[in-house]
């Protein structure tokens, strides 16, 4: 009888987990919209999990003052950041193991492009649809942003459908990159900092696609 009540209740277990809407979990803030008082750069350095190459190609690339809030012009800042699985794949794709193989200007680009002045929080994005072209292009409503490397892209807010009810869901960012037309999922958003916000990247993207 015992063993019959524990089985039940690990089926309990497994069936409650796995009913959860996971976008929000795939970067373990605590909650999804964390606040951290500490500076962006002192929040990446406490989750090597997620984001320990990306600390590698700030680093490399010389812009630790950037998410430091040291750098004018840039002391609060908007990071739709890389997670290191993003960085590992990239690496792995070109046949290189670590981020010391990489090249410094290329690092900086890569973080830079990710980079936008000023905070721009989940809520500060307008609502916006993806275009009905073949071709990722940008669609209507949402804002164009410029980041730290000239290059621009267009985001937009969307309600997710919840139980196969549309627009009934939380409310989430897609980014479309109007240089490479690549569309990218933003996972986890509004994670702040004393230095600015962070909105992480989901694990299918691939550095280089911003």
């Amino acid at each position: 009888m015992k063993n019959i009540v524990s089985k039940f209740f690990l089926v309990l277990i497994i069936i409650v987990f796995s009913s959860c809407d996971t976008r929000y979990n795939i970067i373990d803030t605590g909650t999804a919209n964390g606040k951290h008082d500490k500076t962006m750069w002192e929040y990446l350095l406490t989750d090597k999990y997620n984001w320990e190459l990306t600390v590698e190609m700030i680093q490399k690339s010389g812009l630790e003052s950037l998410f430091r809030g040291k750098q004018q012009g840039y002391e609060k800042i908007t990071f739709f950041g890389p997670t290191s699985h993003s960085i590992r794949r990239y690496l792995y794709q070109n046949g290189m193991e670590s981020v010391s193989e990489l090249d410094n200007d290329f690092c900086k680009k890569i973080i830079l492009n990710s980079v936008i002045k000023g905070v721009y929080r989940r809520e500060d994005i307008p609502f916006g649809k993806p275009s009905t072209n073949t071709q990722v292009s940008q669609g209507t409503g949402g804002k164009v942003f410029t980041g730290a490397n000239n290059n621009q892209f267009w985001i937009y807010s969307f309600r997710e459908p919840y139980n196969g009810v549309p627009e009934t869901g939380p409310v989430v960012l897609n980014i479309v990159s109007l240089k490479t037309n690549k569309s990218i999922d933003v996972a986890s958003t509004n994670i702040e900092t004393n230095t600015g916000v962070v909105h992480s990247l989901h694990y299918n993207f691939t550095i280089s696609e911003l």
